[in-house]
């Protein structure tokens, strides 16, 4: 039924996809990059449509679903509120053009009974960064370290972060140099499972390492 009232939901925002996505491609290919605003909107169940076609997407789901694909089914509960996900869209002149969200590690620590991964001991203030832009034409051309700028600030200012931490795999070289070109420094290495993490961390200007 869950499903059934989401499809219901979603019929218009998937008629207004292919049009919006052609004007940005031909804007995008003509040099229109930097220029254009760049925008953070909270994601809703209205915006599955653009989750499940950007995970299905070669360059995501090597990435970001290394060991299997995953369906709508993963965000719908940060959507909902799992008490440490904040998903968001990003907008690129108010269209839609990737994922983006920030997690409250502490919270994460907290709530979760068994939490996993290389952030698990994390102090109050402290969060993390995920993000992929999901429509290709829109890689490799400067938008990546300006939405990893902007988000950061959000974060700092909108939800009082002391910290944010990012964890691109070693072999992501793309993402790393982003990372760095949006602010973010090194501070040491990781390992999740089998994945090698490139830890990179982020604090307010003039703020002081504890």
């Amino acid at each position: 039924m869950l499903q059934q009232a989401i499809s219901l939901q979603i019929t218009s925002t998937q008629r207004d996809f292919k049009k919006s996505l052609f004007d940005l491609s031909f804007m995008s290919n003509f040099g229109y990059t930097l220029a254009m605003d760049i925008q953070f909107k909270r994601m809703t169940i209205q915006d599955l449509p653009y989750w499940e076609k950007w995970a299905k997407q070669s360059f995501v789901s090597e990435i970001w679903f290394p060991e299997e694909s995953q369906t709508a089914d993963y965000v719908i509960h940060k959507i909902m509120g799992n008490g440490y996900d904040h998903p968001f869209i990003i907008l690129c002149d108010r269209n839609p053009i990737g994922f983006i969200q920030c997690s409250d590690l502490y919270a994460y620590r907290t709530l979760c009974l068994s939490p996993k991964g290389v952030f698990t001991q994390e102090k109050p203030g402290t969060f993390g960064m995920d993000l992929f832009i999901g429509e290709e034409h829109f890689l490799n051309k400067g938008y990546g370290s300006r939405i990893v700028n902007l988000f950061a600030q959000k974060i700092f200012s909108e939800f009082n972060a002391k910290v944010i931490y990012i964890d691109p795999f070693l072999d992501n070289k793309r993402a790393i140099r982003c990372d760095e070109e949006a602010g973010f420094e090194f501070t040491h290495i990781a390992h999740h499972g089998e994945n090698g993490c490139y830890i990179m961390q982020c604090r307010p200007h003039g703020a002081e390492d504890n």
